[in-house]
């Protein structure tokens, strides 16, 4: 049986086969937990053609998104995933208008982005965490206050790199940027510092004995 549930999209980043979607539920006028929409497979993406509304519009951060689900999904670390109804039926249920008052309402306050005695990547500063500490579901998705982000640019193969840089609570982390109209901006290499409010943080699916911390949004 399907149930159904309506969130404030806070995330439509990319990820391998479409989109990561993540917001947090949307109850009696009031916000709840949060809520990351899946398909079953590896990759777990929301395709563009499964967040498109009935008008041909597709489901953008900020939206208030109703749609189906079938069940939570209960594998892997994620605790926030559901499992969408497939085809998928998601509706358009209100905009909200970007305000750092609004968000200021959602945001988390976690002591630190999980673990951050791993091992940095490439070109990353506290950007990861061993798939050996997640033994169980945790909390995989964080809205935080940040003022400033330091955009960092570059090419490799002739493909663009875009990672953010930042500090919150005393700790500085570097780490990849997934938000595709954030990137839009940024083609020429280089540094550049840009003021900020909120970053949507999101821990990703395992890769090579890593999940990786991805800045999802950046508003």
């Amino acid at each position: 049986m399907s149930y159904s549930k309506t969130f404030i999209c806070l995330a439509c980043s990319r990820k391998p086969e479409g989109r990561c979607v993540a917001g947090k539920e949307f109850v009696n006028g009031a916000f709840g937990n949060w809520i990351r929409p899946v398909t079953p497979g590896d990759h777990s993406a929301i395709t563009n053609e499964q967040r498109k509304y009935p008008d041909g519009y597709s489901a953008v951060v900020l939206d208030y998104v109703a749609a189906e689900f079938t069940g939570q999904e209960t594998g892997g670390f994620q605790a926030e995933n559901h499992l969408i109804l497939q085809p998928s039926k998601w509706k358009l249920a209100g905009k909200e208008k970007q305000t750092k008052q609004f968000l200021t309402k959602l945001a988390d306050s976690p002591a630190s982005l999980w673990t951050n005695t791993c091992s940095n990547s490439f070109n990353g500063v506290n950007d990861r965490v061993s798939v050996s500490k997640l033994t169980q579901q945790i909390d995989s998705l964080y809205l935080i206050p940040v003022t400033k982000l330091i955009v960092h640019v570059e090419y490799i193969d002739e493909k663009r790199k875009v990672r953010g840089e930042f500090s919150y609570n005393g700790t500085q982390y570097k780490l990849k940027v997934t938000d595709p109209k954030f990137e839009q901006h940024y083609d020429k290499a280089g540094k550049h510092d840009i003021s900020i409010d909120y970053l949507t943080i999101s821990l990703g699916e395992p890769f090579e004995g890593y999940a990786y911390k991805l800045i999802a949004a950046v508003f």
